[in-house]
């Protein structure tokens, strides 16, 4: 199956979003924090809907083969095994030597340093202590719904792991029936616990479909419809910050996972978009996406304070330091990314990829 290097940049960009929304929770936007918290401005650093586009997209990445080649994904029960260790192998190896660094770089947290722009104090909850053996173990299985205060991202990771592994189910009901796939998708949405996100990856299951059915249309692909997804899209993907408190919490999450959804139909049948995708500074985030979402936490815990305190001394305060610590924080997450993707996450996937070729 080729792979869609442009979609890999869309990802890397809701990855580096998730950053921002966390450097500006932390550190107040300096310039008309109003306009750019409370209308669509904020798309750029909506970490919410970044993590409903992952999802949406790891559906639609997980399945567009399957429905490409119209074979189950798993066709066996070595089958399932085979793909559950490629899951782990691709997400807990990472993930696992993230939790050990942060444990050993527990010591260094600065984020109670007095700098200028001064740190809020929500990050200050975190890293406070070591946590238990027990805490420790649950944290790192992704197993369940537990708050981490290592890297407190990761309750992302738990809901992507335990709701990719019915995907290959979701694509065995959509290949046999796609009102049946829709019946056991709104059922779902009823009854169980993420219902919102399992209807993201629903969505994006969905999307494989439908775009592998629509693979030869003209109609669909035509540069007027595909100009609305992308409008539409990026409304209802930013709609959290429409007007706050307007909407609940459940329908947001809703409506950011259709966003997202009508966002990678966009760019799958944009030429022009995909060409803006593929330059290479966006193809770089895009390969560290996994990476830089897992240590962006770490970073701000432990290099931003002293990139701020470091600019003070030299005179730099303001509006211009939050904008070189910004960026001089980016720039060290994108290091630290590129060493973690090269000798960690690429590892992790072909140990992942001969494990599972062995089972099968």
């Amino acid at each position: 199956m080729k792979r869609f290097h442009y979609l890999d940049s869309m990802r890397g960009l809701a990855a580096l979003s998730v950053m921002l929304s966390h450097f500006c929770g932390n550190y107040t936007i300096p310039i008309a924090p109003e306009l750019f918290s409370n209308t669509l401005l904020h798309f750029w650093w909506d970490g919410f809907a970044a993590v409903s586009f992952f999802f949406v997209l790891s559906g639609f990445v997980l399945s567009y083969g399957s429905m490409l080649s119209k074979k189950p994904k798993v066709d066996s029960v070595k089958g399932f095994g085979a793909y559950l260790v490629a899951r782990i192998c691709r997400l807990h190896i990472a993930f696992l030597v993230l939790m050990i660094v942060s444990l050993c770089c527990l010591s260094l947290k600065a984020t109670q340093v007095v700098t200028d722009p001064l740190a809020g104090g929500w990050m200050n909850a975190y890293w406070a202590k070591f946590p238990s053996l027990t805490d420790f173990l649950t944290n790192i299985s992704l197993l369940s719904y537990h708050d981490n205060m290592l890297a407190p991202q990761a309750w992302t990771l738990s809901i992507e792991f335990l709701l990719s592994l019915f995907v290959p189910f979701g694509i065995i009901l959509a290949q046999a029936n796609i009102w049946l796939f829709c019946g056991a998708m709104l059922l779902g949405l009823l009854r169980l616990e993420f219902q919102h996100f399992l209807l993201q990856f629903s969505l994006g299951i969905a999307l494989a479909a439908f775009v592998c059915h629509h693979e030869s249309s003209s109609v669909f692909r035509k540069r007027a419809f595909v100009a609305a997804y992308g409008i539409v899209g990026l409304l209802l993907y930013s709609c959290r910050f429409w007007r706050p408190n307007l909407l609940p919490e459940n329908i947001i999450w809703i409506l950011s996972g259709i966003g997202s959804t009508l966002l990678i139909l966009t760019a799958l049948w944009s030429s022009r978009l995909q060409r803006t995708l593929s330059v290479a500074p966006l193809l770089f985030l895009g390969k560290i996406s996994y990476s830089l979402y897992l240590y962006h936490f770490l970073i701000l815990m432990i290099a931003t304070p002293r990139i701020f305190l470091f600019l003070n001394r030299i005179g730099v305060v303001g509006g211009l330091a939050w904008i070189l610590g910004l960026a001089l924080s980016v720039i060290v997450l994108s290091i630290v990314s590129y060493f973690s993707e090269r000798f960690v996450e690429q590892p992790g996937i072909l140990l992942g990829r001969k494990i599972s070729k062995w089972i099968k």
